[in-house]
């Protein structure tokens, strides 16, 4: 209930509607600690509903915490109900595609009780509570142990999609609820590539070879990136990993809260 509150209190402080629909999947699992409903009505009067379909009803009654969970009948129109269980009263979304806002418009009465409020959830889940930085650490120590197995596989004459296979194994077996982005391994040219990976592509001796991957944790993610030499590095690439350390430490060092990024 306490990001429930914060939400109420936010709003307010901002003087926006008291009552809130929530549609962004991330929103819903960050007030409720469940990923399987489809919206989450926060009201005036404290009757926080989650609508669930038939299909997810007991899945999100299970997981779900600090609302009512009420069962979408099929085809039944999610708007329409929840435009009757508001009324007229002016409304807070956080985000919704054109056509589900008029239509949500019309079921309160006119777009005009409608107010697009995202940012206020936004600068709710920016700032971080000790839970969360509890699971982030986690996500992360999972990570690392990722990492450490792509170090230890990387060599020449093996494939990238064997080494990002042994990876997300190994984060599997410590414990990540799936992996948080498509694992990247990209070796040679492909180094220069923001997202480049061809998993059919054979490292090669003195390759350089980026490693990015992440864990999932309770619905929290992470994301490591390193890169590694498939055999002893030149003195060319000792050279870069010198200047790219310099760098990362004295970004570091300049790191502190109200510095602009």
């Amino acid at each position: 209930m306490i990001r429930i509150d914060r939400l109420r209190e936010a709003a307010f402080k901002q003087n926006k509607p008291p009552n809130y629909a929530v549609f962004n999947q991330h929103n819903i699992t960050y007030f409720t600690n469940t990923s399987a409903a489809t919206a989450l009505l926060i009201t005036e009067n404290g009757a926080n509903i989650l609508y669930a379909s038939t299909v997810n009803y007991e899945q999100v009654r299970a997981e779900a915490k600090n609302a009512n969970v009420e069962c979408l009948r099929r085809g039944e129109n999610m708007l329409e109900r929840i435009g009757k269980q508001v009324g007229s009263a002016p409304l807070c979304v956080d985000v919704l595609s054109i056509e589900s806002w008029r239509t949500l418009g019309n079921s309160v009465g006119g777009e005009n009780h409608l107010e697009a409020a995202s940012q206020l959830i936004r600068d709710l889940r920016k700032v971080k509570d000790p839970q969360e930085i509890a699971l982030i650490r986690e996500a992360c120590r999972i990570a690392d142990i990722g990492m450490k197995t792509a170090q230890e596989f990387i060599r020449p004459d093996i494939k990238e999609k064997e080494v990002a296979a042994e990876v997300e194994y190994a984060m599997r077996k410590a414990g990540s609820d799936g992996v948080a982005f498509d694992t990247i391994v990209a070796s040679g040219h492909c180094c220069a590539y923001p997202h480049g990976t061809f998993l059919e592509k054979i490292i090669n001796l003195g390759d350089l070879v980026v490693v990015d991957l992440g864990a999932t944790w309770r619905f929290y993610h992470s994301d490591i990136t390193r890169t590694f030499v498939a055999g002893k590095p030149s003195e060319k690439q000792t050279k870069m990993f010198e200047a790219v350390k310099l760098a990362q430490q004295s970004a570091f060092k300049a790191t502190a809260p109200d510095v602009w990024a």
